[in-house]
């Protein structure tokens, strides 16, 4: 690094700009680094398995701006450039090393191999260290085969795993790896990277001619072991059709108009001929809604029950609607690419696919046009790029330009200081909260946007604009610390927090047979976080609260807090669940045995397999309340090709066993 001296700001100048130094007088000066452009840093990445061995040619995505060149990679091999960041692969030792530059806005890195689960490595751009090991876990192959119901292999169909990344230990968040494969001639598929600890696999099959497919294989069915092809059979249903036709208010069919419909995540579009008429293929039996849209015609959609035989569902539009917004800041200068986020239409709401082809994004001046806007109102978030946004603003189409003033970024920032001798505590964890309604809602800690500062100092960046936001500091041996409320329009406010020392809520995990419960799962509850206890696993998609695990001896620490909170403990071998309020938590901590439902389903006589049975709503941890955690708990599995199924991690206690059905608002009798 380079460096430069630089005199003390808090030291007067004088008139001459030259500072003389007197024999009788203190002169300071600091030492700081001044970074140079060009400059460059050196990082290192090894990859190892759980013993320790390295990896070798393991393949790395590299999602950085600005992204290393082939020639700053000094260890390993470039492979190629690609949409997000460079493909790169470790050498023959699991050893990636290359230059970066000091100055990057982003640092993320993809690893998958094959025979191993997903590993993602992110660190904010300030904290990026100079080595890091990454430890991947042995994973397993899936795959199978897709025909129709002749058993004809079904070419090009997507298939979608839902495999979650692993993550750098202290990064809390979750990731999806989001991969689409396609089946090929004979309708094989595979995906190489399943975690060890997943049983089962949700898959998502989407062919245009085929209803959605989507269901969790298990690993007992569907593993392919070594270099095995794939041969475990899906066997997909032909799709519904919904026709009709497009019209404009005269009743002049309109040719070329764009017709779409969704199933969960798989669109089904088609546009209409000469004659106005359109056929949408693949479609599920069920409730949905049908857009149509057409060039300079205002939207419209109909919720139908698509069955066989259904009667054709037609539109007749009307000239579109005109709207234009401009959005400007503090001091009335257009915010050019400020976005226009769809949030409801006619009593659908989040992530519109009605409105999937609009352009979101304003121009240079900041002004958003739509001249083909439905008739009536609909809700929008205005998003000031990198500040806040206005959520859910009503539209409706009109003469007057609309006008909004979106304000900076909340930005709080601060350092963190013992409490005692007021030198910076280095380590810590900041997990921000908010209040979305009113003063008397529960306050919400989001642990997916925590992370953990190494420096002594944070900042947290704030762009949604409920009406109070809160900073919580954790660290090893000091109280829990809360901050006032941050109103959204504060912009730019410093706020420090000065720790109180405190012995850390420590304890030793031990299963029913006194042995030490390593790498148990425990979920620490306190009023406004969310727990998800899944088969007897937390639910990470759904899980909002502070995650830890117990290490090799079954120890695990948690900083002290005042206010009450709980502890649910889940381990292969049992669980706990303790409760500030009974008193101290004790150590060690005795796991209670998982009780075990072990059967078969059968109709009549025959056995059924693929069915989905649930536990009831009685057996688990199940809490909602104002001063305390929401918890519930959910027990699912499907039957085998035999009809066998197996519940492993089952609450002890009278509950009940049966066909999980589920029912959608609005269907059925």
């Amino acid at each position: 690094e380079p460096l430069r001296i630089t005199d003390d700001p808090n030291q007067p100048e004088l008139k001459d700009g030259i500072r003389y130094i007197h024999p009788d007088k203190p002169i300071h000066f600091e030492l700081v680094f001044a970074r140079d452009q060009e400059m460059t840093r050196r990082f290192q990445f090894n990859i190892v398995d759980p013993e320790g061995k390295p990896i070798p040619d393991t393949t790395i995505e590299i999602r950085s701006d600005p992204a290393p060149t082939a020639a700053q990679i000094s260890h390993g091999e470039f492979l190629r450039d690609s949409t997000y960041g460079p493909f790169v692969k470790t050498d023959d030792k699991g050893v990636l090393r290359f230059r970066m530059t000091h100055h990057l806005k982003r640092f993320n890195l993809s690893i998958k191999k094959p025979g191993y689960a997903p590993y993602w490595a992110s660190w904010p751009v300030d904290s990026i260290p100079d080595k890091f090991t990454a430890i991947l876990d042995a994973g397993w192959k899936v795959g199978g085969v897709i025909v129709d119901k002749a058993g004809k292999p079904i070419t090009g169909a997507k298939v979608s795993p839902s495999v979650e990344y692993k993550k750098r230990p202290g990064d809390t968040s979750q990731l999806g790896v989001g991969t689409n494969i396609v089946t090929d001639d004979n309708g094989r598929w595979h995906f190489d990277y399943v975690p060890p600890s997943k049983a089962e696999v949700h898959i998502d099959i989407n062919h245009p001619d085929y209803r959605p497919w989507r269901k969790r294989v298990a690993r007992s069915e569907f593993e392919v072991i070594d270099n095995a092809s794939p041969s475990a059979r899906i066997t997909l249903e032909e799709g519904l059709n919904i026709t009709g036709s497009i019209t404009d208010e005269n009743g002049k069919p309109i040719a070329g108009a764009l017709v779409r419909t969704k199933f969960v995540n798989d669109i089904r579009e088609a546009t209409t001929d000469e004659f106005g008429v359109y056929l949408l293929t693949g479609c599920e039996p069920k409730l949905t809604r049908v857009v149509a849209t057409a060039k300079g015609r205002a939207p419209e959609v109909q919720e139908v029950e698509v069955a066989p035989q259904m009667e054709p569902v037609d539109f007749s539009l009307k000239p579109g609607g005109k709207i234009r917004v401009r959005v400007v800041d503090e001091n009335g200068k257009g915010i050019p690419r400020a976005r226009i986020f769809f949030q409801r239409w006619r009593s659908a709401w989040y992530n519109l696919f009605e409105f999937d082809n609009v352009n979101q994004y304003a121009d240079k001046n900041g002004v958003w046009e739509w001249d083909e806007a439905p008739l009536d109102e609909f809700q929008a978030d205005i998003c000031r790029p990198g500040g806040m946004q206005l959520s859910n603003q009503k539209l409706l189409a009109r003469d007057e330009e609309y006008v909004f003033k979106p304000p900076k970024a909340l930005i709080i920032s601060g350092s963190v200081v013992d409490a005692k001798t007021k030198q910076p505590v280095k380590k810590f964890r900041v997990t921000p909260g908010v209040q979305r309604d009113s003063s008397r809602s529960r306050l919400f800690w989001d642990s997916n946007d925590s992370f953990t500062v190494s420096d002594g100092k944070y900042q947290l960046r704030i762009t949604d604009d409920d009406p109070a936001h809160f900073v919580r500091i954790e660290a090893d041996g000091y109280e829990v610390a809360t901050s006032r409320a941050f109103k959204p329009d504060e912009e730019s406010v410093p706020y420090d927090f000065a720790l109180k020392p405190a012995r850390d809520i420590a304890a030793t995990i031990l299963t029913a047979e006194g042995k030490p419960a390593a790498a148990a799962e425990i979920a620490v509850g306190i009023a406004g976080s969310q727990i998800s206890i899944r088969e007897g696993r937390l639910g990470t998609r759904q899980t909002y609260a502070t995650v830890l695990q117990s290490d090799e001896a079954g120890h695990f620490g948690i900083p002290p807090r005042n206010e009450p909170f709980q502890l649910i403990i889940l381990h292969p071998a049992g669980f706990a669940y303790l409760k500030s309020e009974t008193g101290p938590i004790p150590d060690p901590i005795q796991l209670t045995p998982w009780a075990r439902i072990e059967g078969t389903f059968s109709i009549g006589n025959q056995p059924e397999a693929d069915v989905e049975l649930a536990l009831g709503l009685n057996n688990g941890i199940n809490a909602s309340r104002d001063e305390g955690p929401s918890i519930f708990t959910q027990n699912e599995i499907k039957t085998d090709q035999n009809g066998h199924y197996v519940f492993d991690r089952v609450f002890p206690g009278q509950t009940r066993v049966g066909r999980n059905i589920t029912y959608m608002v609005r269907q059925g009798a």
